[in-house]
């Protein structure tokens, strides 16, 4: 319906919920629908990676020589500015450090040889870039490289993805029914809206819920070419699922918008 284009516009850009959102390792590890792959470069050529002199790429992953110094890089990547998970096996070590770089920005040291997963917002400097740096004289064999993309703005019509993490906001059309009025000749629709706001304890639950009535109530104006005269907070409940551990603000809104 309409409405729920209008409804996902305000929500989105709306401060308020994304206040909400905030991306931290302690709270939530994001996956599935929340992640967007950006590159997947295990194991065999790397390609299309740039081959340093000082490694050399094949069967095994990519493999340091010893040298101080070289960067294995791969551009295009990444984008400035936004949240990363980069996932890489540090299969052999010998000597040496090594850490992630994105765009300017570093991961952890890292000096062990095992598998490692960062969260890392990418810098401004080389644009686009993901390198793997050695620092000092360094041999090491990679493997397993994947870049994903966070994806931070969990509002969704109707249903969440089910492998999807709080905090979340869903939203239902309930109906919506034409008004016919003298001026208006029922070009003026009257739509019923739930929206849900999802977190892992009440008190967030409850704060979550608070944001949403900011960016809703008495909302008007044109959003994503819908024109809404008016919107009014109705009710509110709360709401607990004790099997996953989630806490619901469920709020009803009325909107009046122009059909035509």
């Amino acid at each position: 319906m309409k409405v729920g284009k209008a409804i996902y516009n305000i929500l989105s850009q709306s401060t308020d919920v994304q206040s909400n959102f905030p991306f931290n390792t302690t709270d939530y590890s994001p996956t599935g629908t929340e992640l967007v792959t950006n590159g997947d470069f295990s194991g065999g050529t790397f390609s299309p990676w740039v081959n340093n002199p000082n490694w050399s790429l094949g069967g095994v992953g990519a493999i340091a020589d010893g040298s101080s110094g070289a960067a294995l890089f791969q551009s295009s990547v990444v984008e400035d500015g936004k949240t990363y998970k980069v996932t890489y096996t540090l299969s052999d070590f010998t000597q040496g450090t090594l850490h992630v770089n994105l765009s300017g920005t570093s991961g952890a040291i890292r000096t062990t040889a095992e598998t490692y997963t960062e969260y890392i917002v990418s810098g401004t400097s080389p644009t686009g870039r993901i390198d793997f740096t050695g620092t000092g004289d360094f041999k090491v064999t990679l493997s397993n490289v994947s870049v994903e993309e966070m994806v931070l703005t969990k509002i969704f019509p109707e249903l969440a993805p089910p492998d999807i993490d709080a905090p979340y906001v869903v939203y239902s059309v309930v109906s919506n029914s034409p008004s016919e009025t003298k001026n208006t000749n029922g070009d003026i629709d009257t739509a019923n809206i739930e929206v849900y706001g999802f977190q892992d304890t009440y008190n967030k639950a409850v704060d979550l819920g608070v944001s949403v009535r900011a960016a809703l109530d008495r909302k008007t104006g044109t959003y994503n070419t819908i024109e809404i005269q008016s919107t009014n907070y109705v009710n509110e409940q709360m709401d607990v699922n004790e099997a996953r551990k989630l806490w619901a603000a469920i709020q009803d809104y009325t909107i009046r918008i122009k059909n035509i």
